[in-house]
């Protein structure tokens, strides 16, 4: 038993541990035969609502959501570990996102708030809890989308200097409508059907949809597939020099990218070349449309995702 002080809410509780001795294989299957859904009960405390969702429902979620709130649980269940969940009232919520606020940003109070609401629903499912305290008393601090608009001029003398490849990555997101960099970098041979490219919406797994060929998406997709190295069978369609893709699909991590991204823009800085970033170039290729065609292209659920990032002002035609 450790004592833990709650300076957060000013609460004062215990928290209890596994021996040290114990083998992370006998904790893990201490904590699932004693915290299962069934036996989570009105009496549960969060300790045990919050372990069984990261080792259920965590693996379930993308792997960037999955990074996030690694981060984030830790942190929850320290700050709530040992309240009943019916125990936790908006002021202590509030309290916890000003000091995480403070130590961290807004943006980490966000995401662990998120991480809290969608804890807290799937403990109502299971019938530990009546109602979510979050839901309709919350909410997340503002923050204001990047809304950087890209300049022709810093795109062209940006594309001047990058290799032949990355020329033609830019011409198939812009050419796409601005599918996300981990929809392009997953592209396979065998995604590249008769009618079109197949995507799979990074954000929805389930959202399955085709871009349809057009004269110049099919002389950009036949380019990339003549560079080096030789592609076949369900190979990606953008490959490293030594054959391999640039995304993790088990983490969907991208760093090989993210570095040349950075490499080349910071000699584009020297030059002249006000700095972009590869996510600015989605709101370049709907320029000109209305925010629910923008909506429709981005494949964003709601308007007001789209709405954030991108302004009604910078729309050229309706």
């Amino acid at each position: 038993m450790r004592k833990i002080i709650m300076r957060l809410t000013g609460i004062e509780y215990i928290q209890p541990r596994l021996p040290i001795y114990f083998s992370p294989v006998v904790r893990r299957a201490v904590t699932v035969l004693t915290t299962y859904p069934g036996r989570l009960t009105g009496s549960s405390k969060c300790f045990a609502m919050t372990d069984w969702y990261r080792l259920e429902i965590l693996p379930t979620k993308s792997a960037s959501t999955q990074k996030q709130r690694k981060y984030s649980l830790p942190r929850l269940m320290t700050a709530f570990g040992d309240l009943i969940p019916h125990e936790l009232t908006p002021s202590m919520i509030y309290k916890y996102m000003d000091r995480v606020k403070k130590i961290k940003s807004e943006k980490w109070a966000n995401t662990d708030l998120e991480c809290l609401s969608h804890a807290l629903s799937c403990a109502v499912r299971w019938g530990t809890i009546d109602r979510n305290p979050v839901i309709g008393q919350v909410r997340k601090f503002s923050t204001k989308g990047r809304k950087h608009k890209v300049r022709d001029e810093d795109l062209f003398s940006f594309a001047e200097l990058i290799p032949r490849k990355w020329q033609l990555y830019i011409s198939l997101k812009l050419c796409t409508r601005g599918r996300r960099k981990g929809e392009l970098l997953r592209i396979k041979l065998t995604d590249c059907t008769d009618d079109g490219i197949e995507f799979r919406n990074n954000k929805n797994p389930d959202d399955i949809y085709l871009i349809e060929w057009t004269q110049n998406l099919k002389l950009i997709v036949n380019e990339i597939r003549s560079l080096p190295p030789r592609r076949i069978g369900s190979a990606y369609l953008f490959l490293n020099r030594h054959g391999k893709p640039y995304i993790n699909e088990s983490t969907g991590e991208t760093s090989g990218f993210d570095s040349m991204w950075q490499r080349w823009m910071k000699k584009a800085e020297e030059k002249g070349v006000r700095r972009f970033t590869e996510n600015d170039l989605r709101k370049k290729a709907i320029e000109g449309e209305s925010l629910q065609r923008a909506q429709e292209l981005l494949r964003h659920t709601t308007a007001q995702t789209t709405k954030k990032h991108y302004s009604i002002r910078d729309r050229i035609s309706t």
